[in-house]
Order: C-alpha cells, then structure tokens, then sequence
C-alpha cells in the first residue's frame, strides 16, 4: 500500500491536498472522487514511509525509506557498534595489562558488523587510558613505557596520540611545580652555566620583541635670510639646523630558545643575552608571551618582551624559578 497526495477541490470548491492510500494512482484517484474531490489537477510526490517527508524514490514505487531516513538509521547504528566498542576495550584496558588477542579479536569483530570509524574509538580508549594515569599520579618514566604499550596494542599511529604525550608531559610539570619541585633538564643547546647553575626549563621557538630606534630626521631646521651689504658682499643670518627627532617602535630582533636556569633567564638566538634572575624587577605575563623590566641605572634601559607558543607554561616556570632562584 503506497500513500498518494491527491490535489483538487472539495465539495466547498476549496483547494485541498489529501492522503490516500492505494495500489496504484488510479485507485488513489477514484478514492479521492468517491470522497468528494473533483477537479484533480495533478499528483504530487509522494511521502516516504518513515518520516511522511515528500520522497522521489516513493514516486517510483519504491517502499524503502528515504535516503535522509536510511543515512540517520546508519548513523544510530555506527553510533551504537562506536559505543559497543569503546566499553569492551575500555573494560580490557582497564584490567592492565590487557590481553592482545581479546584487543584485536573485539576490533575485528567491530570491523565486521561494519564499524567504518574504528580509529576514533581506539583513540577515545587511549584518552580514557591517559587521564586515568594523570588520577594516578604515575611516575614520568612508567607512565610513558604504559602508554607507549597502549599505543602498540591498540594499533594507534604517533601522530594520533602525539599531542596527548605532549599533554602528559604539560601536566606533570605543572604538578611539579606546583608541588615546589622544579626539574632539573639537559639544555639541547650548547650554553655555559656558571658554577651551580642549574638548567630549569627551555623553551624553543620564542620571539625576542624590543623597542628600537627605526628613524632620525631634524625638524625646526630654517636656511634663514641673506642681505647684500655690497657687491659681491652678503649677510646671512637666521639659519637654524634644528634638533633630531627620533622614532621608535617595537621589532622582532630575533627568534631563538629561552632557557631558565636556577641563576638567570638566557635567550640565545640570533641575539643572545642573559638577565640574572635577581636583577629582574618584575615581568607582566600576556596570553602570547611576557615581558620582563630588568633593574639597571641607564635611564635608556627598555623592557624584554617574548612571545612563546606555550605562553602559559613558560610564565609559570618563570615565576617557579624567580620564587626559587639560588
């Protein structure tokens, strides 16, 4: 039984569309006049079974529901063998160290019941996995030997579950700190320490911002007037050279890594300084880098400003290491 839309008029001569189900448009047809209906003009498509959407494929004849209701029908079910999935490994991974055959024999079956986003699933697992290791307070060095472990088993490639190591590292340094605890690191860049020095952190990739001079020009300059006095013979007075005016503005001088040593902040790049830390005033942090104002007698003295890819982490050491120089 198909549903057709009839469109005519009823027995107040009113424009009306009706829905009468029928085998066929000629039964759909002498229905809707028995009922009342004349003057039938056209037949418009016909509703899907599932949703009473207009449907093309229902004007063919077909019975199945429509594409947007078989696309949402596919989607429950991916969602549905997703969430299958996700609670199974979980529930292995969970009991470590799991057994690999159940790992992969679970992904297999997933696979076969037609589970197209099976990698989604896997790296849910591995996030579950990597926040219960941080409630864990697991040691650095067995944390990462776990998850690399976990990443074998669930087949996951670097770069999906890159940045979650990342992530981890981030967060156990944040507890560090925040415990009092500051690391002690080898700097990937060749830099002299002086005698119980201590390198903290470093952080590559940084802008080193300053304020500097890009323009001079005189202004008030005046060529004054000349009198002729005799022949040959002139006065000229009132010339004036002016004064300099300088401008200024700030410019990215260099990029380069910045370490944090128990003794001093060192930038080393195209540019390289160092700030002992107790000559530091003050440093003001932004959400892109920070700025540090360093004491010193000449009155020219500008601040340091840099810009960080991870400006929150890099003010947070710094502020570490200002509390806890030597």
């Amino acid at each position: 039984m198909i549903e057709w839309a009839i469109k005519g008029r009823n027995s107040s001569n009113q424009k009306v569309v009706v829905a009468v189900p029928a085998q066929s448009f000629a039964e759909a047809r002498q229905t809707a006049q028995d009922g009342g209906i004349h003057d039938i003009r056209s037949v418009l498509w016909f509703q899907c079974i599932a949703c009473r959407r207009i449907s093309i494929a229902a004007f063919f004849g077909s019975k199945s529901p429509c594409h947007r209701c078989r696309r949402a029908e596919y989607m429950r079910g991916q969602q549905l063998l997703s969430k299958e999935l996700y609670e199974r490994l979980w529930n292995v991974m969970a009991a470590w160290p799991p057994a690999s055959d159940a790992l992969h024999r679970m992904i297999d079956n997933a696979k076969a019941k037609g589970l197209r986003d099976i990698s989604t699933v896997k790296v849910n697992v591995y996030h579950h996995f990597f926040d219960a290791l941080i409630a864990k307070s697991v040691p650095p060095a067995q944390a990462r030997e776990v998850m690399e472990s976990a990443r074998k088993l669930l087949r996951l490639h670097g770069h999906d579950v890159r940045s979650l190591e990342h992530q981890y590292e981030r967060s156990r340094l944040i507890s560090m700190i925040s415990s009092g605890h500051l690391p002690t690191i080898d700097l990937p860049i060749p830099i002299g320490l002086q005698k119980n020095e201590i390198p903290r952190f470093y952080f590559p990739k940084v802008e080193f911002w300053q304020e500097r001079i890009v323009g001079r020009q005189y202004v008030g300059m005046n060529h004054g007037v000349s009198v002729r006095i005799a022949r040959g013979l002139y006065y000229h007075v009132g010339s004036s050279r002016g004064h300099v005016v300088s401008r200024s503005r700030s410019i990215r001088v260099a990029t380069g890594g910045l370490a944090l040593t128990s003794k001093r902040l060192i930038f080393s790049g195209k540019t390289a300084f160092s700030i002992p830390l107790p000559k530091i005033l003050h440093f003001t942090a932004y959400s892109d880098g920070f700025q540090v104002v360093r004491d010193s007698t000449a009155a020219a003295s500008k601040p340091f400003t840099f810009i960080c890819p991870d400006a929150d982490m890099t003010c947070l050491a710094l502020s570490a290491c200002l509390n806890n120089r030597a």
